[in-house]
């Protein structure tokens, strides 16, 4: 009952430098699938300090679990920018979507490394989001750490999306919750 009221009610875990409990789950998560034939991009907002040094320890992470990442953080500034962690990969037309608000793309959710990503950040009890950019090349996957979100624990789209597909969530297909 204790549990139940505390994992209800007790404050969701914040943005920190990770323990090496959490480092090593991170690794144990990705590395089963090995992204050496991707490249992983690691970005944040351009003028959040805060985001960016958080977004910078996971370049080890990710290159030390056999996965080829970029050695640095790249600042940037999204059309659409999220709070927390969203994965990008390349879909849509950049021509249509420059001239319609509501354009996008569609992004392949059981993508081995995509689960495998996201596997890694569920291990440290974050549900990333995903998202698509159609200026990606094919073998590149972007990382963005927006703002960090009131609780990083709390299930996304990606996350209702997945479980449907892998089969942990039964009936129709979760429809987009905001």
């Amino acid at each position: 009952m204790v549990a139940i009221i505390g994992a209800r009610f007790w404050p969701p875990i914040k943005r920190h430098a990770l323990t090496p409990k959490e480092r090593l789950s991170f690794e144990n998560a990705l590395k089963p699938q090995k992204g050496a034939d991707l490249e992983v991009q690691i970005a944040c907002p351009q003028n959040d300090e805060k985001a960016c040094t958080y977004a910078g320890q996971f370049i080890n992470l990710f290159g030390e679990s056999g996965w080829n990442v970029e050695p640095y953080v790249t600042r940037t500034t999204l059309t659409r920018a999220p709070d927390g962690i969203s994965i990008y990969r390349r879909a849509g037309n950049r021509d249509y979507s420059m001239k319609h608000w509501d354009a996008g793309g569609y992004l392949s959710i059981n993508e081995p490394h995509l689960l495998a990503v996201q596997g890694a950040f569920q291990a440290i009890h974050v549900e990333p989001e995903s998202g698509t950019n159609p200026d990606l090349p094919d073998n590149v996957m972007a990382i963005y750490f927006g703002p960090e979100k009131e609780n990083e624990a709390e299930p996304t789209n990606l996350t209702r999306n997945t479980e449907w597909v892998t089969g942990k969530r039964k009936g129709p297909f979760p429809t987009q919750h905001q």
